[in-house]
């Protein structure tokens, strides 16, 4: 920043060394009252850890916190918009998404983001090809945008290109790419706007992956439907689905997990069950074989929740463990190496957390004193430390004082 001199202006018959004098006294009067940082530019602002977050949510390559006042940040890559802040420029560190307020539920994956607001209304922005942000359009949106006929929301589950939401009446919607089948309205048309979904009630939970979606049953029983390579409908065949179909083998299921084309059950006994793809051993069940049908992830009990990324999966353990296993490139299983794990490891310097989330190649978990953990690929500023530096064990997330 340049620092304005004052110069007094030169009287007649006023010597030249007095104004010398005078524009020297100005230049140490001005350097000395601003702080200056090593290289002359004023001093950065010191970062502190973020702080009052109360659930979190992650994207490929970006990340979104919600805070305890009913506001959203959010950090990491912004090409689409996903951010929210009004431009399309990374954050490597939190910044809060405009014109949110009294925010209870949030979701991410892909390259956008949604808010579930407490009137039962719905806030989506970032990329939107597919019309996966609900607001009758395809057209990216780097702000929160009000979709079209979704109130009275209860619960919402978005992946790259599609998107389902629970309602206060029971019923089902979904709306975004459709090519497989994966609105479940058994039609291959992408809908840009929400459609009910038929002959699904009362789901206690939903979750979405790449081109499928799943959910659990009143009767906690698991059905799927969409794109079936790799078997991640886990119905015992690699066929496409258009309509809902029962995942075979799950009975007493709690809550469910997907991302890309794996996916994760946890039943009332803590155990955690796994189905679909498995090149990396993102299935935790010692190989490397794709599963068409769910298998039981050995070593894992007393789990409370789970989340899924690319080609990694995440277990969070009563008293607050965390576990890891699959895809390692990039230190996302935060085990301190880069080292793929087949079966579940544990990640290190963790403690009291209260959720996990994953992201493409990031992990994320909250800890019980309000404040994130990151680790993984940080290329884009995912891992919100102010870096763009990939990390093998958790870190902080940080923000501007």
């Amino acid at each position: 920043m340049k620092i304005p001199v004052f110069v007094p202006p030169r009287r007649a018959g006023t010597p030249a060394p007095a104004i010398l004098l005078a524009l020297l006294f100005s230049l140490v009067a001005s350097v000395l009252a601003t702080p200056l940082a090593f290289g002359g530019s004023r001093a950065p602002r010191a970062a502190v850890p973020l702080t009052g977050v109360m659930a979190i949510a992650a994207g490929d390559s970006h990340t979104l916190a919600l805070m305890k006042n009913g506001t959203v940040k959010a950090w990491g890559m912004n090409t689409n918009g996903q951010i929210g802040d009004g431009t399309n420029t990374e954050r490597l560190s939190p910044v809060t998404v405009p014109g949110l307020t009294k925010v209870r539920a949030i979701s991410a994956h892909g390259h956008h983001s949604m808010a579930l607001l407490s009137d039962g209304t719905i806030r989506a922005w970032g990329w939107n090809a597919f019309g996966q942000l609900c607001d009758g359009t395809t057209t990216d949106r780097n702000r929160p945008t009000k979709p079209v006929n979704l109130a009275g929301v209860k619960m919402i589950a978005t992946d790259e290109g599609h998107t389902i939401a629970l309602m206060s009446d029971g019923s089902v919607k979904a709306c975004g790419w459709n090519a497989y089948g994966q609105i479940g309205d058994g039609t291959t048309t992408d809908r840009h706007t929400p459609v009910t979904i038929p002959g699904l009630r009362d789901p206690r939970d939903i979750a979405v992956g790449h081109a499928h979606s799943e959910l659990v049953q009143p009767d906690k029983t698991v059905v799927a439907w969409g794109n079936n390579y790799d078997g991640r409908l886990g119905d015992g065949t690699i066929i496409h689905r258009h309509r809902p179909v029962k995942v075979l083998g799950l009975t007493r299921v709690r809550f469910v997990a997907s991302h890309k084309a794996h996916s994760l059950a946890v039943r009332n006994n803590g155990t955690v069950w796994s189905w679909g793809w498995n090149f990396y051993g993102q299935l935790g069940d010692g190989t490397t074989t794709d599963r068409h049908t769910p298998v039981l992830v050995p070593t894992l009990t007393n789990v409370r929740d789970v989340s899924v990324g690319l080609a990694h999966s995440l277990a969070l353990q009563e008293g607050g463990k965390v576990r890891t296993w699959g895809w390692n490139f990039f230190g996302q299983l935060g085990d301190g190496t880069t080292t793929d794990h087949f079966l579940p490891v544990t990640v290190v310097g963790l403690s009291q957390v209260t959720a996990v989330e994953g992201g493409d190649n990031h992990s994320v978990a909250l800890v019980r004193d309000g404040t994130v953990r990151t680790w993984g690929r940080n290329d884009n500023g995912q891992l919100g430390d102010g870096t763009t530096t990939d990390r093998y064990r958790p870190i902080k997330v940080l923000q501007s004082s």
